[in-house]
């Protein structure tokens, strides 16, 4: 496993190298903020089983990223508070985070402003994961409030106590989530499929 730096991927960008569907596979960004990096594109980049707990992807670009088993849960040091992984305004369109665990994780950052309408003619949320695929992910108490999730398969995730107030899941498929003491406050649902979820 290679601990890979924000230092060294704003090198690599400074450098001109194309990170796009760079792999990335088994390696450690835990507690790493990649999301300051002027011109940093991981479109298509594969991160299957890489240790990003605590990292920071705010405002990523990486549609079409492979997150498979990827660990993006919180990172706990001795004597220090908590780090939880932030998304807020990435853009994640068409990735693959299945069987992710994303426990903790935020999608929307400190104070969101929430657009009214999520779907349909309304702005746009900030985060997108558009078409994502989250089979197995683990959301447990993820704040997804806002997100763009339509037409994102998360069969089988585990969403307890996860925040989706507010988010787009219009043709979401749902079967077999569990969906406890999940928060679904003026959150779109329309041709949502919830087959045999767990409420």
């Amino acid at each position: 496993r290679v601990p890979i730096s924000a230092e060294n991927l704003l090198d690599a960008v400074e450098l001109g190298v194309d990170l796009r569907h760079a792999n990335f596979t088994g390696a450690i960004f835990s507690g790493e903020s990649l999301g300051g990096i002027v011109g940093l594109d991981l479109t298509g980049a594969n991160f299957t089983n890489a240790d990003m707990r605590g990292v920071d992807l705010s405002h990523v670009i990486a549609p079409r990223a492979r997150f498979f088993g990827a660990d993006l849960s919180c990172l706990q040091r001795d004597g220090e508070p908590e780090l939880c992984s932030q998304l807020d305004a990435a853009d994640l369109e068409g990735s693959d985070l299945s069987s992710a665990d994303l426990t903790g994780a935020s999608f929307v950052g400190p104070d969101p402003e929430l657009p009214e309408v999520a779907c349909g003619d309304g702005p746009r949320p900030s985060v997108q994961l558009t078409d994502a695929v989250f089979g197995q992910t683990n959301l447990l108490r993820a704040d997804l409030r806002g997100v763009d999730l339509s037409g994102s398969d998360l069969s089988g995730a585990l969403l307890v106590e996860t925040n989706m107030g507010q988010a787009c899941l219009a043709a979401a498929h749902l079967p077999l989530t569990d969906l406890s003491r999940a928060r679904f406050d003026g959150a779109d649902l329309s041709g949502a499929s919830l087959v045999n979820a767990v409420m």
